[in-house]
């Protein structure tokens, strides 16, 4: 009886081992960024592009959680003539054409179409000729009833964009809900935005265009950059304007 208790033990330690080291195998992709309450600027045109699962697409990360299924975001680059596997949107998706024409079931986006497809929905995009897109996965609740997919065409020519006369800035919201909202921001030319200190965890990224962040960090298209509530920031327009895609408070992290 003794032999076989040892033996017993010894089997579920080797078990044991080989789970562990399974689960270490497979979590290869660290964390990026995840800390909500820290801030965080990512140039990322200084990134190296990381494939992807799909030969010819391509990813350069700026927030992520978790592994290959991971709350996440990324600007993501489709070489032309390719299709991403179908796949669902357990936690919804977010995405934001910056170059090219996007494609999926429900039409063509192109560039300058923001889309949410909420949680329950799955697609198997593709695209003709290329394209650039900002994704963010896993980011949503789901909700009774599950809401509809939201695209909204941001150039066209009878988007809602309002102005504010003190900084000439112009505003068209994108999607609300009680724990965030998200709009395109357009700053003219040299526009100094005044300093404010963050009631809520903000974060942007830089569509067209440049931006200088805090007097310091110059904020070319694809920069993204986020602040945590309490923080002081200030942004200025570089020589030819920019327009950014902002978000004010985050669905998964009300209390930020």
């Amino acid at each position: 009886l003794k032999l076989q208790f040892l033996y017993l033990i010894g089997m579920l330690s080797r078990t044991f081992r080989r789970a562990a080291a399974s689960t270490q195998a497979r979590r290869i992709m660290p964390d990026i960024n995840a800390d909500v309450a820290q801030p965080a600027v990512v140039i990322s045109s200084e990134q190296p592009w990381a494939p992807s699962p799909v030969e010819g697409v391509f990813r350069r990360y700026l927030e992520r959680q978790g592994d290959e299924e991971a709350r996440a975001a990324t600007i993501v680059k489709f070489a032309p003539g390719k299709k991403f596997t179908r796949h669902p949107h357990e936690l919804g998706e977010e995405f934001f054409i910056m170059e090219g024409v996007f494609s999926d079931h429900d039409g063509d986006f192109k560039a300058g179409t923001y889309c949410r497809n909420p949680p329950g929905t799955a697609h198997e995009p593709w695209t003709e000729d290329g394209c650039v897109l900002f994704v963010r996965l896993r980011q949503m609740r789901r909700t009774t009833p599950q809401e509809d997919k939201l695209v909204v065409q941001t150039a066209d020519p009878a988007a809602a964009w309002s102005a504010d006369p003190a900084t000439g800035a112009r505003t068209l919201p994108l999607y609300s809900n009680a724990a965030e909202s998200v709009a395109m921001v357009q700053l003219p030319p040299a526009a100094a935005l005044p300093e404010r200190e963050l009631s809520r965890v903000e974060e942007s990224l830089v569509v067209a265009g440049d931006a200088v962040l805090n007097g310091a960090t110059v904020c070319p298209v694809g920069a993204w950059f986020r602040h945590p509530k309490g923080h002081r920031v200030q942004l200025t327009s570089g020589a030819s304007g920019c327009t950014l895609l902002h978000r004010v408070g985050r669905t998964l992290d009300p209390d930020m």
